[in-house]
């Protein structure tokens, strides 16, 4: 008979925006039973979203540069998911889909209150940022 004693598992919480490689970080935590939920942030939910951003970003930055993130997002959107998403299934075998028991989430912010009490009610040991922008220290 064994001493050894088995480490308890890391409980792991996944904060992302929606991304292809996402998908498959998401499917090897949750083979390892380690994944406890997924926080997707979605800050972009209308057209007005979007042009108080813009404005926002304009006012900081000023309109030419506030002109080129826009020329450049149009052009991200257009041409990169399908050439990622390809690359991606060339490489990686396909993500097996969550089991039902791994709570998704989708907030506004993941700075925000919603993000934070989902991250406290779940406990995790670790939190994973994945293809996301800068969190604030809260």
């Amino acid at each position: 008979m064994s001493d050894t004693v088995t480490p308890p598992s890391v409980r792991v919480v996944v904060l992302s925006k929606p991304h292809p490689l996402t998908r498959h970080l998401l499917s090897r935590l949750a083979e390892r039973r380690a994944l406890v939920g997924v926080i997707y942030e979605d800050r972009f939910r209308s057209v007005g979203d979007r042009l108080r951003y813009l404005r926002r970003n304009a006012r900081r930055e000023g309109w030419w540069h506030t002109a080129w993130v826009l020329a450049y997002e149009v052009f991200d959107r257009l041409t990169r998911p399908s050439a990622l998403g390809d690359a991606v299934a060339r490489v990686l075998p396909p993500a097996q889909p969550l089991p039902d028991d791994v709570p998704v989430r989708t907030v506004r912010s993941l700075n925000g209150a919603e993000a934070r009490a989902l991250i406290t009610e779940w406990a995790p040991d670790l939190l994973v940022v994945h293809a996301t922008g800068i969190l604030n220290r809260a």
